[in-house]
């Protein structure tokens, strides 16, 4: 039995005469009305030409449909993008999308899965999206439709960055030639889009003198890595670009840190413990210190349960939206004794993450940096291994050292 949301798109001229071929090859002479329904159900799943009457019509009810879900997307959580061309990508996917639940077809899986790595804040809305139509329109819509929702998620959040240079200032520490300097800020400029300024200081000295913020240093003098809480590189390094990226997003994770817009702490594990215990232990610490309100836990579980949080390289990411009202990215590190399984698959760092319902373009930024820190910890083995020997008493910059 169909759903009530499905929707025939095709016009009546050519539906009689398809049913009308297909009569020949059938036993019985007289076909039902479901049965006529259920024989036209391949033109009406996925998007060709279409009856443009029909397909106006249908339009219309998906308007009002999507007006009503963005809306209460945004009670969940405050993202500045334009939700009105997030609709103008995805209102003809949406018909298609909804008949395919409606007759329970499903549709091909091609990427979901690089998806959900690359882009979880997409990916996030695209479920609290799926949801909605789910509870609203009574249907289950598969899994598979939430890679599809999350890309046009996803360029809707570039375009708003792109839209927003990022300024950089980075020290130069050394006897360094203008040539090499310039080199130095074209190069920022090029790897991360935006617009670098350096201070340049003679010697280690009057570097360490100095109150500025940097994003990164380079350096050819010997500097106690200690004594400085910003990611220390050599010259060399502006023509490695693993390193250079590595820990110029180190030191934009750190910066939100020091002010206060990424609440970071780590937390070992000595004994043996399940991850999914692991987890709650980790959200329960945050909602006794008031970080995270008890709900967070019941809406992690239910994550959970539809789509994995466990990665390749031995790392998990369970992340949901925090009703805290906190402004902040809350990043959690528990760090396991020894690799548990879950799932089939290994899990020794965790990464807990809460992602603050009013998420402004400062926020969504860092919470970017935040990720991209997370899978270059997981693909690179120095990084990872630096972690897992982390030392309370050292800076953050620890991570990094040695590559």
């Amino acid at each position: 039995m169909l759903s009530f949301c499905y929707y025939e798109l095709t016009s009546s001229e050519v539906n009689d005469e398809i049913l009308s071929i297909l009569k020949k090859y059938l036993h019985s002479k007289e076909i039902t009305e479901a049965e006529k329904s259920f024989l036209l159900i391949p033109l009406n799943i996925n998007y060709s030409n279409r009856n443009t009457e029909r397909i106006n019509k249908r339009l219309m009810w998906i308007d009002e449909l999507f007006a009503e879900i963005f809306s209460q997307v945004k009670e969940n959580i405050s993202l500045d993008i334009d939700y009105n061309r997030v609709f103008e990508q995805i209102k003809y996917h949406s018909i298609f999308m909804i008949n395919r639940s409606a007759t329970y077809m499903r549709n091909d899986d091609l990427f979901s899965r690089e998806i959900v790595e690359k882009y979880p804040v997409a990916v996030d809305l695209a479920i609290m999206t799926v949801n909605l139509l789910e509870s609203k329109l009574h249907i289950k819509i598969s899994d598979k439709e939430l890679g599809y929702l999350a890309l046009y998620y996803q360029m809707e959040i570039e375009d708003e960055k792109r839209g927003n240079p990022q300024y950089h200032k980075v020290a130069i520490v050394g006897e360094v030639s203008k040539s090499i300097q310039n080199l130095i800020i074209s190069r920022l400029n090029e790897t991360f889009q935006g617009t670098t300024e350096a201070d340049v200081f003679k010697s280690s000295e009057s570097f360490k003198k100095s109150s500025e913020r940097y994003l990164i240093v380079f350096s050819t003098l010997p500097l106690e890595s200690k004594d400085v809480t910003t990611p220390i590189v050599r010259i060399q390094s502006i023509f490695k670009n693993d390193e250079l990226v590595s820990k110029v997003t180190l030191s934009q994770v750190m910066a939100g840190i020091s002010s206060q817009q990424v609440k970071f702490r780590i937390q070992r594990f000595e004994e043996r413990i399940s991850y999914l215990k692991a987890v709650e232990n980790l959200i329960d610490t945050e909602i006794s210190t008031g970080e995270l309100l008890p709900e967070f836990k019941l809406d992690w579980k239910k994550r959970e349960e539809k789509m994995s949080n466990v990665f390749q390289n031995g790392i998990a990411i369970p992340h949901m939206v925090d009703k805290s009202n906190h402004s902040r990215i809350l990043l959690t590190v528990g760090i396991l004794s020894k690799a548990v399984k879950y799932q089939g698959k290994e899990v020794r760092i965790i990464f807990l993450i809460g992602i603050p319902q009013n998420l402004n373009s400062k926020l969504s930024k860092i919470l970017s940096r935040v990720y991209d820190l997370i899978f270059m910890i997981s693909g690179y083995d120095e990084i990872y291994n630096n972690l897992l020997e982390y030392d309370m008493d050292l800076p953050l910059t620890q991570i990094t050292e040695g590559i």
